[in-house]
């Protein structure tokens, strides 16, 4: 019974075996077995082998990303160290633009200085020329009176007479124009109503649209010449005749021009006794852009300018300036700066508006 328990425990305790006879072992009953567990041995030595050189890789990339960054920083902070010193001249850079800007806009408006004090140069040049053939023309006249009549006694009983008389005459001459200012202002206010007219001229250049400039009448202290010029609208005698380009940046109506019948408009003009002013009225000189004057010689009329600059000519003082353009400054400035030929510009209508 004691034998039978030893063997009974021999076989469920086995005996310690070493690895090597075990694999003997497998590799003699079974070697599909061993030939299999031999690979994967293999298998699991490149594995490690492999892992080993991944990690090595990675730590590489790493290393060079890191110097990479380091890299980056350290050209960073020597762009920083560059520029730094130039941040504060930054305002001093705009400051000196906008010192350089001042100093172009000075120079320009010195340039447009010296071009008028160069025209007012040559027109004071031009007025001491005049004065000085006036001075020659008087000095002449004086000579012949005086060789005529003798030595002139300008405190004799018969020059102080003379002198009374035109003095007169002047004053007579002062009440008889004031007098036809007076009437005229009259007229203008029983007829419209106010002093404020004005007047609508249509325009027709070509095959275009006709288009509108309005002006108005400084019948306040222009009455006779607003009223002249009313009187010519009423009785159409500018229908169809030409506004022309003339000189001195300049629109000029005459009626000694040809309408679209090829009829000049003088004898329209004549028989309705629209010709000249009765006198030569003006209040003071008025020399803007856009206003409208009666021009020719004196008294003017009926010739009429619309003035397109400041100035025009020497004798633009003396012009009975009776209005000013308050619609249709476009029109006129695209007129004026187009290529045309004389009479292209036709004054198709003119009529009173309130």
């Amino acid at each position: 019974m004691v034998l039978i328990a030893r063997n009974r425990d021999s076989l469920s305790t086995p005996l310690p075996v070493s690895t090597s006879q075990r694999n003997r072992s497998i590799a003699t009953s079974c070697p599909a077995t061993y030939e299999n567990i031999r690979i994967g041995k293999a298998w699991r030595s490149q594995s490690m082998s492999s892992l080993g050189s991944t990690s090595n890789y990675y730590s590489e990339y790493t290393a060079s990303i890191e110097s990479d960054k380091s890299y980056f920083w350290k050209l960073s902070a020597c762009v920083i160290l560059i520029f730094i010193p130039w941040i504060p001249n930054i305002g001093h850079i705009n400051t000196l633009k906008a010192q350089r800007y001042q100093l172009e806009l000075a120079i320009a408006a010195q340039h447009d200085f010296a071009t008028e004090l160069h025209d007012l140069s040559d027109d004071i040049n031009g007025a001491k020329e005049k004065l000085h053939a006036i001075t020659n023309r008087n000095e002449k006249a004086y000579r012949r009176l005086k060789k005529l009549h003798g030595e002139l006694d300008l405190d004799s009983e018969k020059y102080l007479k003379a002198e009374k008389t035109e003095e007169v005459l002047v004053n007579r001459i002062e009440r008889i124009e004031k007098t036809i200012q007076a009437n005229d202002r009259k007229q203008i206010q029983r007829k419209y109503g106010n002093d404020q007219v004005k007047v609508e001229i249509e325009l027709q250049y070509g095959e275009e649209v006709p288009s509108i400039v309005t002006l108005e009448l400084n019948s306040k202290t222009m009455p006779h010449a607003s009223n002249h010029f009313l009187k010519m609208v009423e009785s159409n005698l500018w229908e169809g005749l030409p506004l022309a380009r003339g000189m001195y940046n300049q629109f000029v109506a005459s009626p000694s021009a040809m309408d679209e019948h090829h009829h000049s408009g003088i004898s329209k003009f004549a028989t309705a006794n629209l010709t000249h002013l009765a006198f030569q009225e003006y209040e003071k000189p008025i020399l803007q852009k856009y206003t409208v004057a009666f021009a020719g010689s004196r008294p003017a009329g009926p010739v009429f300018v619309i003035r397109m600059s400041e100035s025009r000519g020497e004798d633009e003082n003396h012009e009975a300036t009776f209005a000013t353009i308050v619609k249709g400054h476009d029109v006129l400035d695209s007129l004026m700066h187009l290529s045309l030929e004389t009479g292209s510009i036709k004054m198709k209508s003119l009529r009173v508006i309130q």
